[in-house]
């Protein structure tokens, strides 16, 4: 009885023993998990964390240009607002020393030298800005006669457009209709008005550019009230711009064939 009663005991701290073991193993297991999370911690920084404002990615460096023209006396505008679009998309709104360095690497010589002492680049945007934003009369009125004097020639209706687009676009932020902060649910105030005489003008200087082949869809077009958007139009003139291309091969195919035959 004695040995049974030995034998017993030392089953059960075997069985305890087993069980402190694994709890032993499974302590250890999360004690390293931790460990290691806490050394991920502490070695990593807001430049090598991609959710981090100033992460970044090992193809951005100070030394890459953003954009491909640099601000000169006359473009402000146009630089201004491509800069601004490629900060935006590399989420970069806060990193300075970046930054300074995509700005300056943007500049030309002359303006780059007058800036040289400016340390911080939201300084250095405002310095800019306050220099060059001014909407000079004389620049309004050469993008207005660039304006009116863009015809399609031998260009496409996508890249007559384009053209025309990249004028009107420099016009308005120069000239910048500003936002209805009163208006909550739409507009009803004077600057809607304003607005939508700007956009039907764009409009109706875009259908009076094109050239004669266009002018039964044009003349739809303008009888159209209210005008559709520049989308819609572009879409309308597209596809009568595929017909008359198929038009003109097959007027192209029917001539080749009659020719073969007289030979």
């Amino acid at each position: 009885m004695a040995i049974s009663e030995e034998n017993s005991s030392n089953a059960n701290t075997q069985v305890d023993s087993t069980v402190n073991f694994e709890r032993f193993i499974t302590f250890m297991r999360q004690f390293s998990q931790f460990q290691a999370q806490l050394n991920r911690s502490n070695s990593s920084s807001p430049i090598s964390d991609p959710i981090s404002l100033y992460y970044l990615h090992p193809s951005e460096s100070p030394g890459t240009a953003l954009i491909p023209f640099q601000l000169t006396f006359q473009n402000y505008y146009q630089w201004s607002h491509d800069m601004w679009r490629a900060f935006r998309s590399k989420n970069k709104d806060y990193c300075n020393n970046i930054l300074l360095s995509w700005l300056n690497l943007s500049l030309s010589p002359e303006i780059a030298k007058s800036v040289i002492r400016i340390s911080n680049a939201s300084d250095l945007w405002k310095d800019l800005k306050n220099r060059y934003s001014h909407g000079d009369v004389f620049i309004v009125r050469e993008l207005k006669e660039k304006f009116y004097t863009i015809r399609q020639g031998d260009l496409t209706v996508t890249s007559y457009l384009t053209k025309l687009k990249s004028v009107w676009e420099e016009l308005e932020n120069i000239r910048i209709i500003p936002s209805c902060i009163a208006c909550v649910n739409g507009c009803n105030c004077g600057l809607k008005i304003i607005r939508d005489y700007a956009y039907e003008e764009y409009i109706v200087k875009f259908l009076r550019g094109l050239n004669e082949q266009y002018s039964t869809v044009k003349s739809q077009i303008m009888l159209l009230k209210p005008l559709h958007d520049i989308n819609a139009v572009l879409a309308m003139l597209t596809q009568q711009e595929r017909e008359l291309s198929l038009d003109f091969l097959d007027t192209k195919i029917i001539t080749n064939f009659i020719e073969v035959q007289h030979r």
